[in-house]
């Protein structure tokens, strides 16, 4: 619920709660109370395993990072640079931020579709430590003052840290790894050969990884729950709900709006 800042002069009130039927839902409280409650239960539970995780992931990569070549990085992103923006963009250099995936009921998802439909040309960044952050943000500036429109999709868990890269005008999209790739990419960048080998932590890390799997597994677990708890409260509700009524009501309102835009 948000409430008008500005009440009819500005904002107005829409109240959907009318169409409940409010002495019918009074009784089945004890199941509203117990689907609710469960699922917030869940997604607690959910967001508490995904912190753990990322602190895990943080840890791990504050080991491995030290010995990274940042100078390779900065070479190989010029090169690319150069290969792939040696002409003038048409657009303004506008540059927007969308998330493309992130963890969710149904597990960890990444449309990797809706890139590839805007720019077929795939450089793939096989990254597990986020070095190609850096990569992403140099391209994207030198985007922007050549004339290029961007999407930039930032880390769902670290929003400062760009996770892929979509120029549409130019039909290429720098995309990191998560999971399985729908098809063959145009190039494979394998940014974790940037590393320094870590032969003394290499089972300290390995055991990490796990332990940040682990977590990152119980966390969709509980998103998966919580969508089950949610869609039982929703069969309680949806009996007691004038859908047609929303519709209608829906329907009043976007003619309303029109009618403000067309003035």
């Amino acid at each position: 619920m948000v409430e008008p800042r500005f009440p009819a002069a500005a904002d107005r009130y829409v109240d959907l709660g009318r169409f409940y039927d409010v002495d019918a839902l009074k009784t089945r409280r004890g199941e509203v109370e117990e689907h609710t409650a469960a699922c917030s239960a869940a997604y607690r539970r959910a967001y508490r395993a995904f912190r753990a995780a990322e602190e895990v992931a943080e840890e791990l990569r504050e080991q491995v990072l030290p010995g990274w070549d940042r100078e390779k990085l900065l070479k190989r992103t010029d090169g690319i640079l150069r290969r792939e923006l040696r002409k003038q963009g048409g657009g303004t250099g506008t540059c927007r931020e969308r998330f493309l995936g992130g963890k969710t009921c149904k597990g960890a998802l990444c449309r990797y579709d809706a890139a590839l439909a805007l720019a077929p040309r795939a450089y793939l960044l096989l990254d597990t430590w986020g070095l190609g952050d850096m990569m992403l943000q140099r391209i994207a500036e030198e985007a922007a003052i050549r004339g290029y429109d961007a999407i930039r999709c930032p880390d769902p868990e670290h929003p400062r840290r760009l996770r892929h890269l979509i120029l549409p005008e130019a039909g290429l999209c720098f995309l990191t790894e998560e999971g399985s790739f729908p098809e063959t990419p145009y190039r494979r960048l394998h940014l974790d050969a940037l590393l320094a080998p870590q032969r003394q932590s290499r089972a300290r890390i390995r055991f990490g990884r796990r332990m940040s799997r682990a977590l990152t597994e119980e966390g969709m677990e509980a998103l998966a729950q919580a969508k089950a708890s949610h869609d039982l409260l929703e069969a309680v509700y949806h009996p007691y709900v004038d859908f047609d009524g929303v519709e209608a009501l829906a329907r009043r309102e976007w003619a309303r709006i029109e009618a403000q835009l067309d003035r």
